[in-house]
């Protein structure tokens, strides 16, 4: 669109024009509005640059539904590090009953992403169930993403069921990502102001790992971060669980100001009736004395700023100075 030799700002529907000429910034973003046009852009990005510029822009226009037959099998978006895309919700959910998945790697993955190297999801919302599967090496399932090796998750949120299961080796779930942090440390991720269980009650199961934001976090970046999100989550069946990560390993990244709140604590508000578990999650019940620091953005026995509560007692209290008790 031109006026005056000045190209206009205009979005346009993912397909309605070529490579070459849209998606390249907010302003010109590609948009999203159906499922069918959801399904292009998966096919397209995941077929490489031939189809979709790197760097590219795609903004929801509706709110859209994955909940039927056609897509049950829904094989996950995945965004490789060179390709850097933006997926920007603009408040907008999508509901999903996953029960397939595809392969990213060796890893089974289930959720709308599958795996993301680099680049940004936010302000999207996602509700209904991801039950993933396999017989694969490892499996992963996530409320946004299965895998976040590098890039940010900003201001999503996540309601509904999660499970991840295989008959060979491990299976991890998120509520944000059933896999997060990268072992060379040479990308970092983010994850920031994401909300799961805040609108339902919302269940999380695995094998192995089960996380109310993160399901295996590897930690070995100090530009990681995991800062104030919210999770209230019944965690099932795994073997290493937590209110905001399942396991962690490493500590090079900052975790803080997350609020943690356990459904089926069943007396609340005691100052640190939560003593915290192995992997340095919140406790499951009060307020959390272990690590709390008047809600300062600094790490201190990992979960620095981090307020576990009662549903009894929502708004809990941030205890200063009583750290690593």
């Amino acid at each position: 669109m031109f006026s005056g030799g000045v190209r206009l700002a205009y979005a346009v529907e993912y397909g309605g024009t070529g490579y070459e000429t849209e998606g390249y910034d907010e302003a010109h973003a590609w948009e999203i509005s159906s499922a069918a046009t959801l399904a292009k852009v998966r096919d397209d990005v995941n077929y490489g640059h031939s189809r979709v510029r790197a760097g590219s822009y795609f903004k929801f226009t509706n709110d859209i539904d994955l909940t039927g037959a056609a897509y049950e099998n829904w094989g996950p978006i995945n965004i490789m590090s060179d390709q850097d895309f933006t997926f920007d919700g603009n408040n907008h959910t999508v509901k999903v009953r996953i029960i397939g998945g595809s392969l990213y790697g060796i890893s089974k993955c289930g959720g709308l992403f599958g795996g993301i190297e680099k680049g940004t999801v936010k302000n999207l919302s996602v509700s209904g169930s991801i039950r993933i599967n396999g017989s694969h090496i490892w499996v992963r399932a996530g409320g946004i993403v299965a895998i976040l090796s590098g890039g940010k998750i900003e201001n999503c949120n996540f309601d509904g069921t999660i499970a991840a299961t295989t008959s060979s080796y491990d299976a991890n779930a998120g509520g944000i990502a059933g896999e997060a942090g990268n072992v060379d440390g040479n990308s970092a991720i983010k994850i920031t102001n994401c909300k799961v269980g805040y609108n339902s009650d919302t269940i999380i199961s695995a094998q192995n790992r089960a996380g109310g934001i993160v399901g295996q976090f590897k930690d070995y970046s100090t530009s990681n971060s995991i800062t104030g999100n919210y999770a209230r989550v019944t965690l099932e069946d795994a073997e290493h669980k937590g209110l905001i990560y399942g396991e962690r390993e490493g500590t090079s990244g900052t975790i803080s100001g997350n609020t943690e709140i356990d459904p089926n604590a069943s007396t609340g508000g005691e100052t640190g009736s939560g003593t915290g578990d192995a992997n340095g999650n919140g406790g499951t019940s009060g307020t959390d004395s272990h690590e709390s620091t008047g809600g300062t953005d600094t790490v201190i026995n990992e979960n620095s700023g981090n307020s576990t509560t009662s549903p009894l007692n929502i708004a809990g209290t941030l205890i200063d100075g009583l750290v690593g008790l």
